[in-house]
């Protein structure tokens, strides 16, 4: 699902609202029992203007894991308020995590449940699933299941593949002329190399 998570958590969140058991103005400690940044909205956390930094405290992205829930609430002691609330917009994946869990707190069950009973199975998305399922659709670039990233593939035609391809010429129609503006294939990405 990668970051259609988001999607679904805002849905689940404005269900609970809906339902009364929640209101957009709470603040995330009226829910959950957290070492600090309690006093965050909820509507602020939905609309990236928290201010709460973009991800869980540790390497995410060097390791392509992220913590388990009692890690990633304790935490929040170290995490950093990066912007005062409403400052400006800022992305925080730290922040819709923790609204998948006061979604899961109100629905007294875990978000993946409740993702399930009040989203994914209403709507007929039997193989949209939290863990990888066989069979699985995998993404192009980034593995998450095989931990190591893996080379951008090229596509006939593809004038942003890796930079090998870089300056090369770009292809010719049946005719003979250029199918693009420019004869060599642009070099505007960096490279990118497995890890």
């Amino acid at each position: 699902m990668g970051s259609i998570t988001k999607t679904f958590t805002a849905a689940l969140v404005l269900q609970a609202r809906d339902d009364g058991l929640l209101d957009l103005d709470d603040r995330v400690g009226d829910h959950l029992d957290l070492p600090a940044h309690g006093g965050l909205t909820l509507r602020r956390m939905l609309a990236h203007v928290s201010g709460l930094q973009r991800e869980p405290v540790g390497e995410v992205w060097e390791s392509l894991h992220g913590p388990d829930l009692a890690t990633m609430i304790a935490g929040l002691a170290d995490a950093e308020q990066v912007l005062a609330p409403r400052e400006r917009w800022h992305y925080s994946n730290l922040a819709f995590a923790l609204l998948g869990q006061v979604v899961a707190q109100v629905r007294g069950t875990t978000w993946e449940q409740a993702l399930r009973e009040r989203v994914l199975e209403p709507l007929g998305m039997h193989r949209t699933t939290t863990a990888p399922t066989a069979p699985v659709a995998r993404g192009y670039f980034v593995d998450p299941w095989a931990d190591r990233l893996q080379p951008e593939p090229l596509f006939p035609g593809d004038a942003f593949g890796p930079a090998a391809e870089c300056g090369r010429r770009a292809p010719t129609s049946r005719a003979g002329r250029r199918s693009g503006p420019t004869p060599t294939r642009p070099c505007s990405r960096p490279p990118r190399s497995p890890r």
